[in-house]
């Protein structure tokens, strides 16, 4: 199994952007794999509460896996999370309960009809932000007309070295798909109007890549990645490998234990 390292990506996407090329990129995360493990086990409580936090009719959980798949079948990259336990990645800290989720995570995509087997690293969002990634995410949109999609529309004031527009979405515990058909509809007709869409909108957010990329325009689920660009905010687990850069604070520097990795990442 390859997992594509950041700069294979990044390299791939600015050829991408350049040459006018569609491009798709999702991430799962975990939040992904117990949605599927849910549905898969009929576990309706989890079923119930993920779909009140992400605002999906729990009545269309099922219709909702059925378009990630299509995304993540059409898109260039899936994560894997297989990284974590190979030893060329840091581990991932987490429960018992998480560990075994994310060890069974290739049964739970073939359960998914996934058949996307060009993986990336979950935390290919922030490995694209290192300041020792040349380029890195921010270097490659400078200038670039770039449209997120995201709660946050803050980000306009943050995310200043492009051209930028947001596309504001509900956040968490809001009802986001009271959004979804307008978001849909709006990527239809300007799919192709930027150089590169930004996703970062939870659960549903994971449709939208393998449409941006079906209607010929390029997309990187980028996540939580916002959250840091916005309020500062590293995941916990990610804490003990990097840190917010001195010079630039949207990147992320890697700490000594982080380093260890540096040659995998």
């Amino acid at each position: 199994m390859k997992i594509h390292n950041t700069s294979e990506i990044l390299e791939h996407l600015k050829k991408c952007i350049e040459s006018k090329e569609s491009f798709g990129l999702v991430r799962t995360g975990d939040g992904g794999l117990k949605y599927i493990t849910s549905l898969l086990t009929m576990d309706k409580p989890q079923l119930k509460d993920i779909c009140k936090k992400e605002g999906i009719p729990l009545k269309l959980a099922e219709d909702i896996l059925t378009l990630w798949t299509s995304s993540v079948n059409i898109c260039d990259y899936v994560d894997s999370h297989q990284i974590y336990f190979e030893g060329n990645f840091w581990p991932r800290t987490s429960s018992d309960k998480t560990k075994k989720l994310l060890l069974n995570w290739k049964t739970i995509y073939d359960c998914a009809n996934f058949n996307n087997e060009n993986y990336c690293s979950p935390e290919v969002n922030f490995l694209m932000s290192l300041s020792s990634q040349k380029p890195s995410l921010l270097d490659i949109i400078k200038d670039k007309k770039v449209c997120c999609i995201t709660n946050y529309s803050s980000l306009i004031n943050v995310l200043t070295n492009c051209d930028l527009e947001i596309l504001q979405i509900p956040g968490f515990h809001e009802n986001q798909y009271t959004h979804f058909a307008s978001v849909l509809d709006f990527i239809n007709e300007h799919a192709n109007d930027y150089d590169l869409w930004l996703v970062s909108a939870g659960e549903l957010g994971r449709i939208f890549p393998g449409f941006i990329k079906f209607k010929g325009g390029r997309a990187l689920d980028i996540g939580s990645l916002v959250d840091y660009w916005c309020i500062g905010k590293v995941p916990v687990r990610l804490k003990p490998y990097m840190y917010p850069a001195r010079k630039n604070k949207l990147k992320l520097t890697l700490s000594n234990e982080g380093k260890k990795y540096k040659d995998f990442l």
